[in-house]
């Protein structure tokens, strides 16, 4: 991939988000027109109530690396979910493309550690090559182990979308582990595009088996992000009765690039057609004239 041959050492955030924008960038334009990454609701929702689900365990695992492994499993669906749903991008471009510090080095080997913890949840598969990266393999977003296909929305292979427009503006790179596992939370909940979404408090966390501070910390920082509106909203208990305690849920919706399909399309202007006025005929004119000799006399 051509855009991505790029060396830099870049030092400062907004120089390294500058880069990452190029080469997501790059992504898009080899990806036809798909604009977003997708990923099953296996992937987020805790079907068995253990925190079994693969975000659950990416966001328990804590550390700086875990978050990386996120970004990098996000990024690889987006990347390669078409045949032959791999890919064999050097570390350093990885590491480029998420933002991190000192991609030749350090963020190098902090992509080749969340590239261990990714096959290690069966995620992926990591396949050496002489003299050249690894080739990375998608695997089903469950963590089963099974082959990777592209999910196809029927009954028990439910997806969502997550906007490309996120590594195209530098916003997802800037984000934390509990703000990317709180966004997917909406996303995967979400009736429609943009629609908002509410949960139980008691249900929340036996929902996607993430605890109470993951969610508070991620939607504080999608907020500063502006990629999440939360508002209150009163819930009716007893229509009957007045005088009784209110009760208010939180209501989430994404917003800016976190909502999928609002990204412009490039549209084609057309020239203007002149418009031409057409000739009146000689009965037309002088029933004009009439009028106007009438109007000008009251």
């Amino acid at each position: 991939m051509g855009g991505w041959n790029m060396s830099a050492t870049v030092a400062s955030v907004d120089e390294r988000l500058d880069l990452a924008r190029t080469l997501a960038e790059e992504i898009r334009k080899t990806s036809g027109r798909r604009r977003s990454a997708p990923v099953r609701s296996t992937f987020v929702r805790d079907v068995g109530g253990q925190k079994s689900a693969p975000l659950a365990k990416l966001v328990s695992g804590g550390g700086r690396g875990h978050d990386v492994a996120l970004k990098l499993y996000l990024s690889l669906l987006w990347r390669s979910a078409k045949e032959p749903f791999a890919t064999a991008i050097p570390a350093r471009r990885w590491a480029e493309l998420l933002a991190l510090p000192d991609p030749s080095g350090r963020g190098a080997r902090r992509v080749s550690d969340a590239v261990k913890t990714l096959t290690s949840l069966q995620l992926i598969d990591s396949t050496a090559q002489p003299g050249a990266a690894p080739k990375l393999t998608l695997l089903h977003e469950s963590g089963n182990g099974d082959p990777y296909i592209p999910p196809r929305g029927a009954a028990g292979d439910r997806y969502f979308h997550v906007p490309d427009d996120l590594w195209i503006t530098g916003s997802l790179q800037t984000l934390s582990a509990p703000a990317i596992a709180m966004l997917l939370a909406v996303l995967v909940d979400q009736s429609t595009p943009g629609a908002p979404v509410w949960w139980a408090t008691s249900v929340f966390e036996g929902r996607f088996g993430l605890s109470p501070a993951t969610r508070s910390r991620g939607t504080k920082q999608l907020v500063e992000a502006k990629l999440l509106t939360v508002k209150r909203k009163p819930i009716s208990t007893s229509p009957t009765r007045t005088f009784t305690a209110d009760r208010v849920r939180n209501e989430y919706c994404v917003t800016g690039p976190a909502l999928y399909g609002t990204t412009s399309p490039e549209v084609t202007v057309r020239p203007k057609k002149k418009l031409t006025r057409k000739k009146k005929t000689p009965a037309a004119a002088a029933d004009t004239s009439r009028r106007k000799l009438t109007a000008a006399k009251k």
